[in-house]
């Protein structure tokens, strides 16, 4: 039986190897053979969390999230097709994110004592697996849940809940059947658990596991302790991204992972929202982009040109500053291996976040 395994976009491969600190050159050849080290891990059944701490998101699931399918119908070497126009005003994206910020600080969240804020994340992805004579891809699904409470060093609840198996994108289950492939679901096992300030790391597959915080899994401390000044975050984004050749690309998945987790508070939400303002004049502008929880928002993005051209985004809604959501799309056509066509648009991944206030926590 062939194993799944999910497949990274060149930047999140980028970023996962800047915290490895791998000295990666800038020829394809390097960076597929870095490919493959890490695929191999895959292969082999090491979690991605032990292998190197992955970023969600998107997000990119907790422990593969921000799965692409470029890299798997791409195998064969090339994309094609006009780069995606990625559209909207650059000045008008780093004025949502600024009047987004001081939306945020105006209004404050505040959990009233004794209650909780409940976070869901939910989280699309596309998985693949390999046959000698082709590449079969599919679609899935999880979600993560937060319940944390009105102290925020308190216990945390986290949840995490696979979903089913989506629709196979370029065969019929009859035909993945007869080459011996399923669609399991990969990620971490199901199950809930509770930690002090948030100290689990549901990603690494070892939910019991403490952690100390970061930008992928943050705990209460480690978010109280980061700088609401946007120059000094962004600093110490750029520093967490010092290993990579695509700094910016990396700074901005970094922020989009801590953003991704839901817990982020507002005034914390607001300083990156600044940073990504103030210092990445790339920025790009889409409006009225829907999520998968069906929220619309406006959509603030960085466009990867790179060997498999791919147009992240952070989804915020204009009115409040809330952040909604991540979604990585293909910016150009690309013709796989496969014989099969993606049209430009499609969504690689994608996560949409919802809060509430809750009364209690879940096992009440």
């Amino acid at each position: 039986m062939t194993k799944p395994q999910s497949v990274w976009s060149d930047a999140e491969l980028d970023l996962a190897l800047t915290r490895l600190r791998a000295d990666v050159g800038d020829e394809p050849v390097q960076h597929e053979a870095a490919r493959n080290l890490l695929e191999a891990a895959l292969a082999h059944g090491q979690p991605i969390g032990d292998a190197v701490e992955h970023r969600r998101g998107h997000h990119v699931t907790r422990w593969v999230v921000a799965a692409a399918i470029v890299g798997v119908l791409a195998a064969a070497g090339l994309v094609a097709g006009p780069l995606l126009d990625p559209g909207g005003s650059k000045a008008a994206a780093a004025t949502l994110l600024s009047d987004s910020a001081a939306r945020l600080i105006a209004h404050p969240v505040v959990v009233p004592a004794g209650q909780f804020l409940h976070t869901t994340e939910h989280s699309t992805m596309i998985d693949s697996a390999s046959t000698p004579s082709k590449t079969f891809a599919w679609q899935r699904s999880a979600t993560t849940e937060y319940w944390v409470p009105s102290d925020p060093n308190g216990i945390w609840t986290a949840r995490y809940t696979k979903g089913t198996d989506g629709h196979w994108l370029n065969a019929t289950a009859a035909e993945a059947a007869a080459a011996g492939v399923t669609s399991g679901n990969s990620g971490p096992e199901e199950g809930q658990w509770s930690s002090s300030g948030g100290g689990f790391c549901l990603g690494s597959n070892r939910p019991q596991m403490a952690c100390a915080g970061d930008w992928s899994w943050p705990t209460a401390s480690w978010m109280a302790a980061l700088p609401r000044d946007p120059t000094a975050l962004w600093t110490l984004l750029q520093k967490a991204a010092a290993g990579s050749k695509w700094r910016d690309e990396a700074a901005f998945l970094l922020a989009s992972d801590l953003l991704n987790s839901g817990v982020v508070p507002n005034d914390l939400t607001a300083a990156i929202y600044k940073a990504l303002a103030d210092n990445l004049p790339q920025l790009t502008y889409v409006q009225h982009v829907t999520t998968a929880a069906g929220r619309t928002g406006d959509a603030i993005g960085l466009l990867d040109t790179r060997y498999n051209p791919l147009h992240f985004q952070i989804i915020i809604d204009p009115q409040t500053g809330a952040y909604l959501g991540f979604r990585s799309t293909l910016a150009a056509s690309n013709h796989g291996d496969t014989g099969t066509t993606m049209p430009i648009g499609t969504v690689y991944s994608s996560c949409s976040i919802t809060s509430t206030l809750s009364p209690s926590g879940p096992n009440r």
